[in-house]
């Protein structure tokens, strides 16, 4: 190819078009999902993490008790939970690094055959701009047949100096990427390396909770006859709380019922009519004051966002009925939800209100506390200290008293929610941990 030609040739088609842009491009739109999941599973691993801190607090509390205890199983059930939960983190984890590392190894390809093709036009660079320096390049340019075309060319020979030095750069540019990628890449292999230690270190950690729970309930399923007693006692208490709360709902129901005929009377003391009593029972919910709606408004538009009433701890007792878990058929039913936690724990109100009673049931270990919130109540059970008093106005995250434990070492506070003569599932109305 003559000279001229080839120059013009070069100058026409020379040009620094990186083969990877395109699926860099990709790449870049796909990161940030990737950064947001790698975000969610962290927090997801911080609060696995502290779940499980606080479960061990609680299950080494329970297990300085050598004798066997459903407080023992349901901390260890709890522990399995969390265990599990936290496995199936780090495998989430172990795919997300495994989309990481094949969008790390994609974007190190394609910028590794962008250096290349960096290289291989700085060389066609360099050859144009030798050709440009020749004479044969001289006569390229004094062939022009007319004075601008003359300056044009001129401009052209310069150009490939120039160029050749900013491809230089590129060069420099591309290649200091790709090392920054490859060591990316290489932090990610050694971060999956960790990853795959943890989770097999997780699953034997997993397998060796499942033994600990079976050699527990092999010394449980020895004691079915004290089980079935300490079951007795308890069904028996909550129909006691079951009839006090009542009592206090139908007493509040008739205070607020006799408020309200005394205001309906002041416009008009002469007038002697009485209406018919309105039987306690047969209202759904205690008549609303102004206050006691506000309260009632207040308290429901926060389910779902109510803080629990104790700073640590786990449920170990759902509402409504389960089946026991170590005497077969029997079907236990729990008034509201079983929280077990730490000895000492402090109780907080898990809204504004005003105490209702604070009473003892006999035979049954702890102090009860009851909190109206207009229309609902909050009953916190089994508690050793109490820190307030009947008539007494609460705010939110007071603290009422701390959790009693029991001669097993337990601590476990009962938590119920009314409203009215309605027993409701606190479980949905507490914030999610």
């Amino acid at each position: 190819m003559p000279c001229n030609t080839y120059l013009a040739f070069v100058w026409r088609n020379l040009a620094w078009r990186p083969i990877g842009l395109a699926l860099l491009v990709v790449l870049a739109s796909a990161a940030p999902g990737l950064a947001q999941s790698r975000r969610r599973l962290e927090r997801q691993k911080r609060d696995n993490e502290r779940r499980i801190k606080e479960t061990n607090r609680i299950l080494s509390d329970v297990s300085q008790k050598k004798e066997a205890t459903l407080g023992q199983l349901s901390a260890l059930e709890n522990r399995i939970e969390e265990q599990t939960r936290r496995i199936s983190t780090t495998s989430s984890e172990l795919v997300l690094l495994e989309q990481e590392l094949e969008g790390k190894a994609t974007r190190t390809r394609a910028l590794a055959q962008d250096l290349a093709k960096l290289k291989v036009e700085y060389a066609a660079l360099v050859y144009a701009a030798s050709k440009a320096q020749s004479p044969d390049g001289w006569l390229f340019v004094f062939a022009a047949e007319s004075f601008n075309q003359f300056f044009a060319r001129l401009n052209h020979l310069r150009y490939y100096g120039v160029e050749r030095r900013a491809q230089a750069k590129r060069i420099e540019g591309a290649r200091k990427r790709l090392l920054g990628e490859q060591q990316v890449l290489r932090k990610k292999l050694d971060e999956k390396t960790l990853v795959l230690t943890s989770y097999t270190l997780q699953k034997k950690e997993l397998d060796g909770l499942q033994a600990d729970k079976s050699r527990l309930l092999e010394r449980l399923a020895g004691k079915e006859e004290r089980l079935r007693q300490e079951l007795a006692r308890r069904e028996e208490a909550d129909r006691k709380l079951e009839n006090l709360i009542g009592d206090m709902i139908r007493r509040e129901m008739r205070r607020a019922e006799d408020a309200r005929r005394t205001e309906a009377r002041r416009p008009s003391r002469g007038n002697t009519n009485t209406e018919p009593a309105t039987k306690a029972a047969d209202l759904e919910a205690i008549p609303a004051s102004p206050e006691a709606m506000r309260l009632s408004a207040s308290f429901a538009e926060n389910k779902g966002r109510l803080g629990w009433p104790v700073e640590e701890g786990f449920i170990s007792g759902r509402f409504g009925k389960q089946p026991h878990p170590i005497l077969k058929g029997i079907i236990v039913e729990n008034l509201g939800i079983n929280i077990q936690t730490k000895a000492g724990e402090g109780v907080m109100a898990v809204a504004p209100g005003e105490v209702g009673f604070v009473a003892t049931i006999p035979g049954v270990e702890g102090k009860i506390v009851s909190l109206l919130h207009g229309n609902y109540v909050t009953v916190y059970s089994n508690l050793g200290a109490v820190a307030v008093k009947p008539g007494e106005k609460v705010k939110a995250r007071e603290r009422i008293g701390s959790v009693a434990t029991d001669r097993e070492g337990v601590s476990e506070l009962q938590f119920q929610l009314w409203r009215g003569a309605d027993r409701l599932n606190p479980e949905s109305w507490l914030v999610g941990r």
